[in-house]
């Protein structure tokens, strides 16, 4: 990571609405619900606009992301390491908390304190040259086009996609 490098934190989001401030919303329903319920039409609005079921696919998104990041941290950073699955639950849990905002960020110095190996790009000036050059390459295609993706596949094929 360089030094205005980030990490944001695991936030499954649902149209752009965070999966767990739609978690939020359904516990307020229930409790409000339950301690009066004459508020009964205004959560009946409410929660109108989402489909049915979409609770529970929020519910899951949560989980599967926290899933994932365990099993990543354990197959990749921690291979081979008897406390792995121990450091991959530590980091998930440091990550994967609801802070009120998609904006919370960890820097070098936040992933180190929870445990993810960081290796500071300053100290390679040729990897800090190659990540830069395409960092600036992607800004200005970024500025210049309007794009929705751009993916780079292991065979070092770029596609781009543009949003509509």
């Amino acid at each position: 990571m360089g030094k205005q490098s980030f990490l944001g934190p695991i936030d499954p989001q649902f149209s752009g609405i965070p999966a767990y401030n739609i978690e939020k919303e359904f516990e307020e329903a229930k409790r409000e619900l339950a301690e009066d319920p004459e508020t009964f039409r205004i959560w009946q609005l409410r929660l109108a606009k989402y489909p049915r079921s979409f609770y529970y696919s929020v519910l899951d998104a949560i989980k599967l992301s926290s899933t994932l990041v365990k099993e990543w941290l354990t197959k990749y950073m921690f291979a081979n390491e008897k406390d792995a699955a121990q450091k991959a639950e530590k980091i998930t849990s440091c990550s994967n908390v609801n802070t009120g905002s998609h904006a919370k960020h960890f820097d070098a110095e936040d992933c180190r304190r929870i445990g993810l190996r960081i290796r500071d790009l300053e100290s390679d000036n040729r990897l800090q040259d190659l990540v830069l050059s395409i960092y600036h390459c992607l800004t200005i295609m970024a500025d210049r086009m309007s794009i929705s993706k751009i993916i780079c596949n292991h065979k070092d094929k770029m596609y781009i996609v543009k949003a509509d």
